[in-house]
């Protein structure tokens, strides 16, 4: 629903990577659905494009080959 929504991002702001925590906040969904459901959100390019150049940023000197591959750095935050 949009009020399930609205809680999942409103958890997501303010607990960063604690899905558990996001889940328990929306309280109607499991952590998976909470991913999934964020996964499967619209987002515009300047978010995208904010949180890409983030990335970058916060990884230019790191040998991490999560770094550069989104595949991996998706993979990586489903098992958190």
């Amino acid at each position: 629903t949009d009020q399930e929504t609205l809680l999942l991002l409103k958890a997501i702001e303010t607990y960063p990577d604690n899905w558990e925590t996001i889940a328990e906040k929306v309280g109607t969904k499991t952590k998976e659905q909470c991913i999934l459901h964020f996964i499967r959100l619209p987002i515009e390019d300047q978010h995208v494009e904010a949180y890409s150049n983030r990335a970058k940023s916060s990884h230019e000197s790191s040998d991490d080959p999560h770094a550069t591959n989104p595949v991996l750095s998706l993979v990586e935050l489903l098992t958190k």
